[in-house]
C-alpha cells in the first residue's frame, strides 16, 4: 500500500476509503471458494457462445441455449469417463510445474507433519501437512499444493495428488457434470392454456446501425479479432514515404506530392483559361465575319 501511496495517492486513499481489502487483495481472500483470483472469464465465455442465440426471439433463445447446455453436459461426461487419471488435466499440470520448482527448496522436518521450507533466495515458509497449510497461502487459495509443499511431501514418500483438494478430482468432475437436460418435444406438443397470445412489444428503431458489441471501460485495451493490440501512431517518427523516400511522413502528406499536384492544378487551370479565349475569340470572328463580306 505504500508503494501505491507514492504511485498514486487518490488511488491509494479511494481504495483505504471506499473498498474493504477482502474484495481486491490476494492476502485478504477467503479460502474456501479455492481460487486465487477473482475475474469474469466465465460470463465472457458464456457470453461470447450465446451471440447467435441473442439475435432470436425470447423462446428461440431460450431453446438454443438448453439445446447447447444440453449437449456440452453430455460431451463433458463422456470426456470425463475416458479419463484414467485422478485429477483434472489442468490441475495436474499445476502440480507437476510445483514439482519441477521444489527442487529450488530446502525442507527441514520439525515433528511428524510440520516442516520449515528454505527458498533458494533465503525466503522461509512454515508448511503444516495435517492441517494443510503453508505461510505462502497459495496451498489454502488454491488446493493445489505449492512447491514449498511438494518439496516436504517428498520427505514423506506420499504422493503429491493426494494433497491436491478433491473439488479437483474426477469424482468430483463426474458430481458436477452428472444432472442432465431432459429432452422435450416441439411447440405442438406444447399444452395450451387457453390465454391471450403474448405479443412482441414495439421495437422503436433508432438511427444508425445497431451495436453488437459490449461497452468496455476506459482501461480496457481494445484489440480486433485476431487478438492483435491495435497501437497509435502518435510520436512515430520513423515512417518512410513512398514517393520522395524521406523520412518523417507518408506519401499522403508528402510535401513534394502535394506541390506538384498543385503545379498540375495551376498548369490545368491556365490550359482551360487559353481554350476558353480561344474559343470567345473564333465566336468574335465568326460574328465579324459576314459583315466584312457584306462591305466586299
Amino acid at each position: 500500500m505504500e508503494s501505491l501511496k507514492q504511485y498514486d495517492e487518490e488511488a491509494h486513499k479511494w481504495l483505504t476509503e471506499n473498498t474493504s481489502p477482502y474484495h481486491w487483495s490476494r492476502s485478504h481472500f477467503r479460502t474456501i471458494p479455492k481460487c486465487d483470483i477473482l475475474l469474469n472469464n466465465l460470463c465472457e465465455s458464456f457470453n461470447s457462445v450465446i451471440l447467435e442465440a441473442r439475435e432470436k426471439p425470447i423462446l428461440g433463445m431460450l431453446e438454443n441455449i438448453r439445446m447447447y447446455i444440453m449437449e456440452r453436459l453430455r460431451t463433458k461426461r463422456e470426456w470425463i469417463r475416458k479419463r484414467t487419471e485422478n485429477l483434472c488435466p489442468k490441475i495436474q499440470k499445476k502440480l507437476e510445474k510445483a514439482k519441477e520448482d521444489a527442487a529450488f527448496n530446502i525442507a527441514r522436518f520439525s515433528n511428524d507433519s510440520k516442516f520449515e521450507v528454505t527458498h533458494m533466495y533465503g525466503e522461509k515458509f512454515v508448511v503444516d501437512l495435517e492441517k494443510r497449510v503453508c505461510d505462502c497461502r497459495r496451498w489454502e487459495l488454491t488446493g493445489i499444493p505449492c512447491s514449498h509443499v511438494v518439496c516436504c511431501i517428498s520427505l514423506t514418500g506420499e504422493e503429491s495428488e493426494s494433497f491436491v483438494n478433491q473439488c479437483y478430482s474426477k469424482d468430483a468432475y463426474v458430481r458436477a457434470y452428472e444432472p442432465a437436460i431432459e429432452p422435450i418435444n416441439g411447440p405442438n406438443a406444447w399444452p395450451n392454456s387457453k390465454k391471450d397470445p403474448i405479443h412482441a412489444p414495439k421495437k422503436l428503431k433508432l438511427p444508425g446501425r445497431p451495436k453488437k458489441t459490449r461497452r468496455r471501460e476506459p482501461d480496457e485495451q481494445i484489440s480486433d479479432p485476431k487478438g492483435i493490440k491495435k497501437l497509435s501512431r502518435v510520436g512515430i517518427t520513423h515512417m518512410t514515404c513512398s514517393g520522395c523516400h524521406q523520412k518523417g511522413h507518408t506519401v499522403r502528406k508528402c510535401p513534394q506530392r502535394l506541390t506538384k499536384e498543385a503545379e498540375m492544378q495551376h498548369m490545368q487551370a491556365g490550359e482551360s483559361n487559353v481554350q476558353a479565349e480561344e474559343s470567345n475569340m473564333q465566336v468574335e470572328m465568326t460574328s465579324i465575319l459576314p459583315e466584312v463580306q457584306g462591305i466586299h
